[in-house]
C-alpha cells in the first residue's frame, strides 16, 4: 500500500499521521482508497459555507487522484455525507 498526503490537499496534523491519511494506493487493479475529505484548502484553511466547503472537498479528492496519476472521470463511487452542524 502507499500512502498519499500530497502538498496539493491540507497538511495532516503530525500528531494524526500514524493514524490517519488521505489516501492508500492499492497496487493491485490500481485501486485508492480515500479518507474523508473536509473543505479545508491546503494552507489549512476552511471556507465558511457549505457549497464552498463542498467545492474544497472535492477539489481535494481531484488532488488526491492526480497524486496517484488518476482521474475522477474513471471512479466507480463517491459517498458524500454532509455531517450536520450543532
Amino acid at each position: 500500500m502507499k500512502i498519499l498526503n500530497p502538498p496539493t490537499v491540507w497538511t495532516v496534523p503530525e500528531q494524526f499521521r500514524t493514524i490517519y491519511t488521505h489516501a492508500l494506493e492499492a497496487p493491485a487493479g490500481r485501486t485508492l482508497f480515500v479518507s474523508e475529505q473536509f473543505g479545508v484548502a491546503p494552507d489549512g484553511k476552511m471556507h465558511s459555507d457549505f457549497p464552498e466547503q463542498l467545492g474544497q472537498a472535492m477539489n481535494n479528492v481531484e488532488a488526491l487522484l492526480s497524486a496517484a496519476g488518476m482521474e475522477l472521470k474513471r471512479r466507480s463511487e463517491d459517498n458524500v455525507l454532509p455531517q450536520p452542524s450543532n
